[in-house]
């Protein structure tokens, strides 16, 4: 099985001599500490430069590497046998920097960037945009979309009283085709908000926005639409027999191909609830990947740093709010733990983070677009979707009580308990996080180990309220339910939510934390 090296750690191991991934051996080690790949391994021989071959080398004979031409379009993985044979035939392209006119490869543009030209580096598709300290001279910069670089050029003509913008894929124009962008414009005081049209990202695609009714501070934004693009593919001589096996075992039992489940009775619970035991969570997690080359389907298998646990409410961390939303998750190298989104999010706001619990942010490449449930039905769901499945899936042994006491009727399922309480009243019954509506409104959610109510009221003295109704007395539990509101995918608090003019913006999460 062959693991795919995340971006964040490809790009540390670099070689000192071409500067190109250490994805070729032998790797060698040298007195300075020099790093160099197996492409450069002969010439420094020939200069009688002695060092040693680095264990590293065993490590990456079960990893996956992406061409180093990724910013140019290609999107193989390869062994480290294969890269020597792909890049004869994957040759690099050079491109000129847009701003010092310098000549470079893809690989070399963003590092470039980031010697020569730091303050034009955008961290993400939004930005600040004051007409006071623009001319009429061009202003570029560049933006990392996973495995694209785009150039942004933006200007301001006073005498025309114009602001113009361009966002320019830097690959083939085919590509650029195929991508598109749409701008949008707001002032900070909401006095104008701007969408431009839809355009792709080749070059000379304008957008060209009146400026002479709107503030000198502008918020721009830009989405990005991919069309038709392929994602990574795995070339066909990577652990081929490997993946044909994975797929002949799907055909055959589906259940074969999901997490497997090492259940340890002994193993300490989190509360003294009859839940059933949770999946091993340091075990490998597989996700489904989709080829839009061949239109085949392939099982990816990653590590069991790939299936993390947050420490605070003991969820798994892969999962989104939205389709639109990234995966993210955060761990601690010094104190070797996790925080999903969420719990970041909040943690960070309430300041009960030490200072010396650093957090690193990862996140699941776009190309994996399914997880596998944990319970072994085998099934796989969006991001988004994973979380409400796997409290509904099937083949989870877990049976709620109905929060009407009165009822007399127990042990419902959790695809079940839905129907059974509209015989008590119309309301819906969700996961563990779901869309707001304008209070007042009321849930009943569905957690790990039990139901409980959530209602949203507001009035004029005390504005808008929360409250948590637990419905079963006999769950014993040191965690009690937590919920946590977010606006535009942000931590917010419940005061600060605008749940009369966009509800449809604001999220709530409920979490199962410690009692402080």
């Amino acid at each position: 099985m062959a693991f795919i090296i995340p971006d964040k750690i490809l790009e540390t191991l670099i070689c000192i001599c071409c500067h190109k991934y250490l994805s070729v051996k032998p790797i060698t080690v040298y007195p300075n500490r020099d790093v160099e790949c197996g492409r450069c391994a002969v010439t420094n021989k020939q200069n009688q430069r002695v060092g040693v071959e680095s264990l590293y080398g065993k490590i990456i004979e079960n990893c996956l590497f992406k061409c180093i031409n990724r910013f140019d379009g290609c999107r193989e993985l390869l062994t480290y046998s294969q890269v020597l044979d792909h890049e004869k035939v994957c040759l690099e392209k050079t491109y000129k920097c847009p701003i010092c006119y310098e000549e470079m490869t893809s690989f070399l543009m963003l590092r470039h960037f980031h010697f020569n030209h730091k303050d034009a580096i955008l961290g993400g598709p939004a930005f600040v945009f004051n007409v006071n300290h623009y001319s009429v001279r061009l202003s570029t910069y560049i933006y990392q979309d996973e495995d694209n670089l785009f150039f942004l050029y933006i200007s301001y003509s006073r005498s025309e009283s114009t602001i113009k913008l361009e966002l320019v894929y830097m690959g083939s124009d085919k590509l650029a085709s195929n991508i598109y962008h749409q701008f949008t414009l707001t002032s900070e005081n909401k006095e104008f908000d701007i969408n431009c049209n839809s355009k792709p990202s080749r070059a000379n695609e304008f957008s060209i926005v009146d400026a002479s009714n709107i503030s000198h501070l502008i918020n721009v934004k830009f989405k990005l639409v991919y069309q038709n693009i392929h994602f990574l593919t795995i070339a066909k001589n990577v652990h081929s027999s490997s993946i044909n096996n994975s797929l002949e075992r799907l055909n055959k039992n589906l259940n074969d191909l999901t997490i497997t489940e090492n259940v340890n009775s002994s193993s300490s619970s989190i509360n003294n609830s009859s839940e059933e035991s949770e999946p091993n969570q340091k075990k490998k997690v597989q996700f489904m990947y989709k080829s839009p080359r061949n239109y085949t389907t392939q099982i990816v298998e990653f590590p069991s740093e790939y299936n993390p646990q947050c420490f605070n409410c003991k969820e798994n961390c892969i999962f989104s709010i939205s389709d639109s939303d990234d995966v993210e998750y955060y761990s601690s190298p010094t104190h070797n733990d996790f925080l999903c989104f969420c719990c970041f999010q909040w943690l960070t706001h309430e300041n009960r983070i030490n200072d010396n619990h650093l957090y690193v942010k990862h996140s699941i490449i776009s190309t994996f677009l399914t997880r596998f449930c944990k319970w072994n039905c085998g099934k796989h769901f969006k991001y988004s979707e994973i979380v409400s499945h796997e409290i509904y899936c099937n083949k989870r042994n877990r049976s709620y009580n109905c929060p009407y006491t009165s009822c007399g009727i127990d042990n419902n399922s959790a695809l079940a308990l839905p129907d059974h309480l509209k015989i008590h009243d119309s309301i819906k019954v969700c996961a563990s996080f779901f869309k707001l509506v304008k209070p007042p409104f009321a849930r009943y959610v569905l957690l790990e180990d039990q139901v409980i109510g959530i209602k949203l009221t507001t009035s004029d003295k005390d504005g808008t309220q929360c409250e948590i109704i637990p419905y079963d007395n006999n769950i014993k539990s040191e965690r009690k339910p937590h919920v946590l509101f977010l606006y535009n995918n942000k931590f917010t608090p419940l005061a600060n939510l605008p749940l009369s003019s966009s509800p449809e913006m604001c999220t709530a999460k409920i979490v199962l934390v410690k009692n402080d």
